[in-house]
């Protein structure tokens, strides 16, 4: 009795350690699943919560976009332009654009105002350059030859005696062009 008695011993035992690992393998596994739930809970809330961000930053954006458009509305409404009207109208002559523009209109009409000055005071000088050159004997054609081809070339390359590009400050940044395009005038003649 006493074999049969340890052999049920050892299977009772045997059967005890497969219901222990047994039971520790459930609440393992029930540990485990609880944990990814925990996580995956967590991993949901953090989700959410990058949503809702999200959500109140469209809603940001949104309201911003809402007063930009009531802001161009009341632009329109006023009186002011868009930037294709403004590059619309920038497309146009000057004497347009100050047509109905008071302010622009005033200025423009200055700047007019100079460069009509300049003109008859060129004219001026090219009369005086046609008589003078008349008294030397220099043809009219000549002397407007001269003052047409050549001389601008020295002026624009500060190759003069008395006056030179360099006296005129509006002019600088145009000298490269306006050198260029006496050149071609020079070599065409």
């Amino acid at each position: 009795m006493s074999d049969d008695y340890d052999s049920n011993l050892a299977n009772a035992n045997f059967w005890a350690q497969k219901a222990v690992t047994a039971n520790e393998d459930a609440r393992l596994a029930h540990n485990k699943n609880r944990a990814e739930s925990i996580h995956d809970g967590q991993t949901i809330r953090k989700l959410n919560a990058e949503v809702d961000s999200l959500r109140a930053q469209l809603a940001d954006a949104r309201g911003a976009l809402k007063l930009y458009e009531d802001h161009i509305d009341s632009l329109n409404k006023n009186g002011f332009l868009t930037t294709a009207q403004v590059d619309e109208l920038l497309s146009k002559p000057l004497n347009e654009i100050a047509n109905g523009h008071a302010a622009f209109e005033a200025n423009f009409r200055k700047n007019q105002l100079a460069l009509a000055e300049w003109m008859v005071s060129q004219r001026a000088f090219k009369e005086l350059a046609i008589e003078n050159g008349l008294r030397l004997g220099i043809s009219k054609e000549t002397t407007l030859s001269l003052g047409l081809n050549e001389t601008p070339v020295r002026v624009l390359s500060n190759e003069t005696k008395h006056v030179s590009a360099a006296d005129i400050p509006f002019a600088q940044p145009y000298l490269p062009e306006l050198l260029k395009s006496a050149l071609a005038r020079l070599h065409s003649v």
